[in-house]
């Protein structure tokens, strides 16, 4: 164990464990996918074909490379909604105003500020 405290899996895919495989399986085969659709695009290039005959290599390889930015997209569009999702739940235990006043409600009297003063 270092002085960081470091040590395990902590989820920044240093350490061993299931957590780590993982990073590498999702890396390994988004790596995978761009390198085969490359594959398709260049193929349908290079081939001699006739026009239309093997449109389906061309839509495969353009789908395998855009696979990993479809992937990141979701992933950042789920981050987004699971933050938001988490912050209006927070909301339920956030003090107001009303709370924080040591005098009462709003418009009630003797209200003080943070300050410790006398609102009128």
């Amino acid at each position: 164990m270092d002085q960081r405290g470091g040590g395990g899996d902590d989820g920044d895919g240093g350490g061993g464990g299931a957590g780590a495989s993982f990073i590498w399986f999702i890396s390994c085969s988004l790596f995978l996918s761009i390198m085969l659709g490359g594959g398709c695009l260049i193929t349908y290039i290079i081939i001699p074909h006739d026009p239309g005959s093997m449109s389906w290599l061309a839509i495969t390889g353009v789908v395998l490379v855009c696979l990993p930015w479809m992937f990141w997209f979701f992933t950042f569009i789920y981050r987004v909604v699971n933050r938001m999702r988490k912050n209006r739940s927070n909301y339920e235990g956030v003090a107001t105003l009303g709370n924080v006043n040591t005098g009462g409600s709003i418009g009630g009297k003797n209200n003080t500020n943070a300050a410790g003063t006398t609102l009128s």
